[in-house]
């Protein structure tokens, strides 16, 4: 599974949520080097699998994660999940979203089925983060 740094998933997801299909990304990163900066640096071949295949995050902090939930599934804090001290909560996710979430999630997180159909995302033992 190929590994992105959270600037060039995020870039990625921005490029998807704006409805791209896979041959406009490209064409788009090959063009427009600068507004794609961080994905502009991997190979057509790389960015195809993370396309194809999908991709795993390095590092994945609570903000990026809130990003990542807003651009991938359009969820909003408040609305979609709630930040709790431990995470995110309150996550209603269907089955093919549990399993995008757990693909991209960093090894510092965990995904946890939780009571009425949702979903908590909570740092693994021993990690932090400022809310």
């Amino acid at each position: 599974m190929i590994r992105l740094n959270l600037m060039q998933a995020g870039q990625l997801e921005q490029l998807r949520y704006q409805r791209m299909s896979d041959l406009d990304i490209l064409t788009h990163i090959q063009q427009n080097p600068d507004s794609a900066s961080e994905l502009s640096k991997l190979d057509q071949e790389t960015i195809l699998q993370c396309l194809n295949h999908g991709y795993t995050i390095k590092f994945v902090t609570i903000n990026g994660l809130k990003k990542l939930l807003q651009l991938k599934f359009q969820f909003e804090e408040g609305t979609d999940f709630s930040v709790t001290e431990k995470g995110i909560a309150q996550l209603k996710l269907t089955t093919k979203q549990v399993h995008e979430v757990e693909q991209l999630l960093s090894t510092n997180w965990k995904i946890i089925k939780d009571t009425n159909n949702s979903y908590k995302v909570e740092l693994r033992s021993g990690e932090g983060f400022d809310a």
